[in-house]
C-alpha cells in the first residue's frame, strides 16, 4: 500500500508522506477491480453513468432490469452482461432480494447468505416470508459508495490507464504529503514509473476554473520542488480556457 520508492523520493526532497482513509480505499477498491477482471468496465459510457448515479453511489438496491435502465449500454448490452457478471463475482455488487414489509411497508434488500423463512423485518421485527417470484437485487459494495461518494471514479480510471501504460510502476492515491513545519498537501494519487513521479489531482466534476487554478499551482510548485509531473485528471472535458492555462503552467492533462 505504501511503495518504499515513493517513500525515498519524497525523502531525498525532504517530504514525508501519510497515509489517510482514501489511501485505503482507493487500494482494496484497486486490488477487488484487479482480482475480478472488471477494472477496464469503468472506462466504459454506461459503466461511468452507472457509477455517477447517485443512488448507486448511496448503496441503493437496484434489480438488473433497473441498472441497465440507469446505465444504458444500448449496442453494448451483452458487454454490460458480462461486465455486471464479474462485479458480483467480485464483490463489488452484491447480490440479494428486495421486498416490503407487509406491516410497517420498509422496503429493503435481503443478502441471498441470509435467505430463509422466516426473516425479520428490522423496522418493525415482525417476521417476513421472502415471496416465491421476489426478483434479485444488486447493492454495490459499501466500499465502493464511500469511494465513489469521494471522487474516486476518474481516480480509479486514471489509475487503471497508467498500470496498462507502465506496469512496472508503483502508486500510492489519497496522501497528504508535508515537509518539517509547513503545510500538508493532499494528493490524489502518486505513481512512480522509472525516474518519472507523477502527481495527480483527479476530478470527476470540474469547480471554478479560480478554484482549481490556485490548487493546481500548489500542486505544481511540489511537483518541481519533488522532481515530480504535476498532472490535472478530469473526467468532464476541460474547457478550452483551462486547457489553455495548464499548457502555459507546464501541467499535463489526462482525460479521465
Amino acid at each position: 500500500m505504501r511503495p518504499a520508492e515513493i517513500d525515498q523520493r519524497l525523502a531525498e526532497a525532504g517530504y514525508s508522506l501519510h497515509l489517510t482513509d482514501k489511501s485505503r480505499y482507493l487500494y482494496h477498491m484497486a486490488q477487488r477491480l484487479l482480482a475480478c477482471g472488471g477494472w477496464d468496465a469503468l472506462y466504459t459510457p454506461y459503466m461511468t453513468r452507472l457509477w455517477l448515479n447517485a443512488g448507486v453511489r448511496k448503496g441503493k438496491a437496484y434489480t438488473l432490469a433497473e441498472l441497465r435502465q440507469i446505465a444504458q449500454p444500448r449496442e453494448a448490452e451483452e458487454t454490460f452482461l458480462y461486465e455486471m457478471r464479474l462485479w458480483v463475482s467480485g464483490a463489488i455488487f452484491k447480490r440479494g432480494v428486495r421486498f416490503k414489509c407487509d406491516r410497517c411497508a420498509l422496503e429493503q434488500n435481503h443478502p441471498t447468505q441470509a435467505l430463509s423463512d422466516p426473516l425479520i423485518c428490522d423496522g418493525c421485527q415482525s417476521p417476513l416470508i421472502v415471496p416465491l417470484d421476489v426478483p434479485f437485487a444488486f447493492t454495490p459494495n459499501p466500499l465502493f459508495c464511500i469511494g465513489m461518494a469521494n471522487g474516486m471514479l476518474t481516480l480509479l480510471r486514471v489509475l487503471w490507464r497508467l498500470t496498462q501504460e507502465a506496469a512496472d510502476g508503483v502508486w500510492v492515491g489519497g496522501v497528504l504529503i508535508e515537509k518539517e513545519g509547513g503545510p500538508q498537501v493532499e494528493v490524489d494519487l502518486l505513481y512512480l514509473t522509472g525516474e518519472t513521479l507523477h502527481m495527480i489531482e483527479a476530478k470527476d466534476a470540474l469547480p471554478e476554473s479560480a478554484a482549481i487554478q490556485m490548487q493546481l499551482l500548489q500542486y505544481k510548485a511540489l511537483a518541481d520542488e519533488i522532481g515530480g509531473v504535476c498532472t490535472l485528471a478530469a473526467l468532464p472535458t476541460l474547457p478550452p480556457d483551462l486547457s489553455a492555462w495548464c499548457a502555459d503552467w507546464g501541467i499535463a492533462v489526462l482525460a479521465g
